[in-house]
């Protein structure tokens, strides 16, 4: 929902965590894959390859 209204996905928290480094801590598989979509689209690139470890 943030991300639709403009949010920074690379922008990191107050700790100096970025949102797709949180994701991936905790496992979120389709969390870091819609992080990852985000900002290749906002660089007009493709997707980055999916990380293995994550479901």
């Amino acid at each position: 929902m943030l991300l639709a209204y403009g949010a920074d996905p690379e922008r990191p928290g107050p700790d100096g965590t970025s949102p797709r480094l949180f994701a991936f801590h905790y496992g979120h598989g389709p969390a870091v894959r819609l992080i990852e979509a985000h900002i290749a689209r906002l660089r007009g690139g493709d997707l980055p390859d999916p990380c293995p470890e994550l479901p």
